[in-house]
């Protein structure tokens, strides 16, 4: 990804097609930074575990009370932290699933680049 100005911004990549498992987005930054996201974190599929007895429920009973279809979802919150890092701490931009927001924890990234990974991200979602 370059700028107007021809300075390149930084290099994003999209899972591979076909993967499966959890999607791997990658930012690279010209700083030499690598940023790693993967679609549902650690946590939202702890959480999703624990909450899917009541999900089946509520889903059971809206399919025989005549409310619609089904409303199940696989977590999709995505947490960009450094690449071969233990993943703890804040990330440097994180996407809630819940809300569809994202959130930029740091200046150093460039507004220009999270707005690109994020396009990305949500068409390939």
């Amino acid at each position: 990804m370059t700028g107007p100005d021809g300075v390149e911004l930084g290099v994003l990549r999209l899972p591979a097609p076909g993967g499966g498992g959890r999607p791997r987005y990658e930012m690279e930054l010209p700083d030499g930074a690598s940023l790693v996201g993967r679609r549902g974190t650690v946590s939202a599929w702890i959480l999703y575990l624990l909450l899917s007895p009541l999900l089946l429920i509520y889903n059971v009973a809206g399919l025989v009370g005549g409310y619609g279809r089904p409303d199940w979802h696989l977590p999709s919150r995505t947490a960009w932290r450094t690449k071969g890092g233990l993943g703890l701490g804040l990330a440097p931009l994180k996407f809630y699933g819940m809300s569809d927001k994202y959130k930029v924890r740091t200046a150093r990234l460039d507004m220009r680049v999270v707005y690109a990974q994020a396009v990305l991200h949500e068409w390939d979602g």
